[in-house]
């Protein structure tokens, strides 16, 4: 047993750093492209752009039905079934998609939206059911705990995106076709996944039915699928309502100043990628090591997000000037008010997982739906004064509210320290402040790539004064290295 658990503890690391490594290359490819692409459109155009992602993905849910979740959790379990489960859920994912993409058509035409917005929905949609199946043969990986392919396909896919994404830009191209770049990175990708699940795992996807497994598969899914569906509305819903209670130029200026927040989720969908599939274990085999893991998982996120919430506030202004140009001056109050809720958007992720991997799916569930009514409330209350400053607020406050839920009965479950959890808290919180405060002072007559610079290093000094990295960490980090010598 001991033995198990310690391959268990080797891989859960090992995937956060492959899955880390491959989406942080995404996500610097897909940031590169995005500020390129609001430069070149402006708030008016980036606002329909990313109104058009953000309707599409919240009927995404529907289309995978919390399949996916089930196809892991069974997957760690029992890797016997895994070929009967996949195809099984690869023809009903089939049969959904169809369905949702005509759902899609339908709404779109009766929100009465204009024409150019409609036809970059529906291309938007064609990429998001492609990225549906190859999120199903990945999750055929992340059960058997092999996240290194996923990684690599991240990679690939925004490449693809990045190159014809530039290629249309080059050429000055209308708008829908800049959907055009997401097909095909979603088309190559699902290429790429599905060369590797044959290699890893000889599995070669098909299309089964019965009604028997349909019915059992859509029982075992349901608590995933409600709790799916209230995190993607509650995800999305602010552009929504953003787009039809003020304008798509508020929604450029909101998705501009949410763009850096955003793109650093890898750092939490990293780690809870990874930790699923052993926390599914441990929590049935040794609750004191998952109790370990989630204590880890919160401390590390904390020494990562707290200086990035203080460094972003300091630099907010000359990050979105440098980044978009004056026109999106206006993002920089946004890019304030989102980043103070990065720790617990973090924090959110690493709760949901634990929560999930321990069977309280209903819990997630009751907490989306409340934190989805607050958002929404939140919303219809402050866009009208103001705007997409008015979402943001929203967006934060939501989060403070889903996070301190989850954080509560991830706690009752597994009673990781609290006391523990809050002393390193604030020794981090103050190492942030020292940080900030240095770059503040400094930021009238130092260049922004210098004041990095400056501040991470105050920070790590900080860390160590503190006493908060420690020989045991680095000798943790130094054997997290060295546990991928294996696979060069």
């Amino acid at each position: 047993m001991a033995e198990k658990i310690a391959r268990n503890m080797k891989s859960v690391s090992q995937n956060i750093i492959y899955y880390l490594a491959g989406s942080v290359v995404q996500k610097v490819l897909v940031f590169f492209y995005l500020v390129v692409l609001a430069r070149f459109l402006g708030p008016d155009l980036m606002g329909k752009y990313s109104f058009a992602l953000s309707f599409v993905a919240i009927f995404t849910v529907l289309m995978d039905f919390g399949l996916n979740q089930v196809l892991i959790r069974e997957s760690a379990k029992n890797k016997e079934e895994t070929k009967n489960f996949f195809n099984y859920i690869l023809t009903i994912k089939a049969l959904f998609s169809f369905l949702v993409f005509f759902i899609i058509v339908l709404t779109i035409r009766f929100l009465n939206y204009p024409l150019i917005t409609r036809q970059l929905v529906y291309l938007v949609a064609i990429a998001f059911i492609l990225d549906n199946f190859t999120n199903t043969i990945y999750s055929v990986l992340r059960g058997c705990q092999n996240l290194k392919y996923e990684g690599i396909g991240l990679g690939l896919y925004q490449f693809i995106v990045l190159l014809s994404g530039l290629i249309f830009l080059y050429f000055k191209s209308s708008l829908p076709y800049f959907a055009i770049p997401l097909i095909l990175g979603s088309f190559v990708n699902l290429g790429f996944a599905v060369l590797m699940l044959f290699r890893v795992d000889r599995l070669k996807p098909s299309f089964k039915f019965s009604k028997k497994n349909f019915l059992f598969l859509l029982k075992l899914a349901l608590p995933f699928f409600l709790v799916g569906i209230l995190g993607t509305i509650y995800s999305y819903i602010d552009v929504v309502l953003l787009s039809k209670l003020a304008s798509d130029r508020s929604v450029g200026f909101y998705s501009a100043g949410g763009r850096i927040p955003a793109g650093l989720r890898i750092l939490p969908i990293a780690f809870s990628a990874a930790l699923y599939p052993a926390a599914s274990f441990y929590f049935k085999e040794n609750k004191e090591r998952l109790k370990g893991l989630i204590e880890r998982a919160i401390f590390y996120l904390m020494i990562l997000t707290i200086p990035i919430v203080i460094g972003l506030w300091v630099l907010a202004d000359s990050a979105i000037i440098i980044l978009y140009g004056k026109q999106f001056v206006e993002s920089i109050p946004v890019l304030r008010v989102l980043s103070l809720g990065i720790s617990f958007v973090f924090l959110d992720y690493i709760f949901l997982t634990t929560l999930n991997a321990c069977g309280r799916e209903r819990i997630n569930m009751i907490n989306r739906a409340l934190a989805m009514a607050v958002i929404i409330v939140l919303n219809l209350i402050f866009i009208p004064p103001l705007r997409h400053l008015g979402s943001a607020l929203a967006f934060i406050l939501s989060f403070v509210f889903l996070s301190f839920l989850g954080g509560l009965a991830c706690w009752r479950e597994i009673k990781f320290s609290l006391s523990g959890v809050l002393g390193k808290f604030l020794k981090i919180l103050l190492a942030s402040l020292v940080m900030g405060g240095v770059v503040f002072l400094l930021k009238k007559n130092v260049p922004i790539i210098f004041l990095v610079l400056i501040g991470v290093i105050i920070y790590l000094l900080m860390l160590f004064i503190l006493r908060l990295l420690r020989r045991e960490e680095l000798q943790y980090f130094k054997g997290l290295i060295n546990s991928l010598k294996v696979f060069r």
